[in-house]
Formats: C-alpha cells, structure tokens, sequence
C-alpha cells in the first residue's frame, strides 16, 4: 500500500498551524518533512500529524521547543509519564499563582468600588472583628525612623514575600504603627502588611486584635499621613478614648488608580478604649 504524503500547505492545514511554523520546526529539528523533493517542495507523512499532536500538547502545557525535542529523540512511556508529571506539577502551580491574582484583582475592585461611599475627614467609632495580616518588618538602620531607600526595600521584599507564598488578598499594601511608637510621639511605621482571609502558619503572620476602633478616612499624600496620625490620637482623647494599641494604615484609592496623590484616600484605623 502506498502511503500518502502531504504537502506542506496540505499537512499545515491538517495540524491547524502555518506552515511558516512547520518551517521553524524543520529548522530547530523538531520536526522534519519526511520528504524533501529537488524542487524544493516539502512533504509530511499521516504519522507525523501524531507527532505534531505531541509537539502540540507539550507545547501547550508550556514544555519548551528544546524540550521537546529532547523527548522526541528518547520517546518511551516512562519518559513520558516523567514530562507529564513533572508538567503538570508546573500548571498547578501556575494555576494557584492565577487564583491568587483573580483573588487580588478582585478584592481590590472591591475596594475602590466602596471609596464612592466613604466619608472623608469624619472619625467613626466602631467594633472591628479580628483580622489577619502578612507584616513584614521595615530593616531600619535608626532606631527612630527608616530612610527612603531602607523603607523601599522593606516594601520590595514584603512584596516578593507575599508572592512567593501566595499570600495577600489585594494589591493595596498596608502600614503599621506600634502602640509604644505613638505614645513616643514617633508616627513613623514599623511593618508593611496585606490582610489575608484565613489565619495562616505563618512566621509572618500579624494578628489585628479585635476591639473598638477609631477609622478615619483621610485624603492627602503619603507624607501627609504623619499629621493625619497626629490628629487621629489628638482626637480620640478628645472624645473619651484612649489608645490600646496600633494604628493600621490601608490604602483606598493611590497610586494604581490615581496620579495626583494628594487625592489619595487612606483609611487610618487606631485601636482604642473608653477612658
């Protein structure tokens, strides 16, 4: 029986590709035409379409060409079971790093959404039930205060922290002021953070208490938070209250959003007692 060959529109046609692609394939040596003839033209076998549908799926399940090729070249089905398992492990893997960033998109469309109901400038008193947070110590080389480039720093490694472990649920991050700082005068903040929705075995973890809070929704720029936390404390005493713990920065509306900051939003939380 003769066994029918294609030419390379034909065979290109049959994989569903160009045959600009089926050019490349010949030139790497992945896939070469089972028949060259002096004219030129190319020409594929049915039982290349098989092969075409390996190189496909690999492919697909993000295998490189390189790869692939080297398979190809020692194909059994141990070895196969090897790329496959080892492929798959790859794609859960991408696929928990895309559910955390659909988890992230989400939350944050969430938040922004509700800054078009928020009150600016008003304190509310309110019961906060307890959070969980990913903080991440700021390295200072002063006991007061983190310069710029330090602060930075301490931002891109939270930020790589909480990717690498699939951590965080938006992509507003967080700062925090230590109770003992604020009594010091010293508004200056200690860790960067992101909430998580779950309590989490992890060395990072932060626990916001749950208790009765003074929230302020404060719009203005990064550096006008420091007075911004003055006025907070300033007026909780004013009204009763005494400070218990930290003061919790979360962004609303910044730099993802806006580009004037002094149009930021920045939700300020302290947490308090009545005297």
């Amino acid at each position: 029986m003769i066994q029918k060959i294609y030419q390379i529109n034909e065979f290109a046609a049959l994989c569903g590709v160009t045959k600009h692609t089926l050019y490349h394939y010949d030139d790497i040596g992945l896939l070469k035409p089972c028949l060259i003839h002096e004219n030129g033209y190319r020409y594929y076998s049915i039982e290349q379409v098989y092969k075409f549908q390996i190189i496909s799926i690999l492919k697909k399940a993000g295998t490189p060409l390189k790869e692939i090729k080297t398979y190809l070249t020692h194909q059994s089905p141990d070895i196969f079971l090897d790329v496959l398992n080892n492929k798959l492990l790859d794609l859960e893997k991408e696929a928990m790093e895309i559910n955390r960033m659909c988890g992230l998109l989400s939350d944050t469309i969430e938040v922004i959404k509700q800054s078009a109901n928020i009150e600016i400038g008003k304190i509310q008193i309110s019961h906060c039930e307890e959070e969980y947070l990913i903080a991440t110590p700021i390295e200072s080389s002063s006991a007061v205060s983190a310069d710029e480039k330090e602060m930075l720093k301490s931002i891109s490694k939270h930020i790589q922290y909480c990717a690498e472990n699939s951590l965080s649920s938006n992509l507003h991050i967080g700062e925090i002021v230590l109770q003992k700082n604020i009594e010091a005068g010293i508004f200056t903040e200690s860790y960067y953070y992101n909430r998580i929705k779950h309590k989490a075995h992890d060395k990072h973890l932060f626990i916001k208490p749950a208790g009765l809070y003074a929230t302020l929704f404060h719009r203005g720029s990064y550096d006008s938070l420091y007075t911004a936390y003055q006025n907070v404390v300033s007026s909780i005493e004013e009204l009763g209250y005494s400070i218990c713990g930290n003061i919790y920065e979360e962004d609303v509306i910044n730099y993802f959003s806006e580009q004037n900051p002094e149009r930021f939003i920045l939700k300020i939380s302290l947490h308090i007692k009545q005297k």
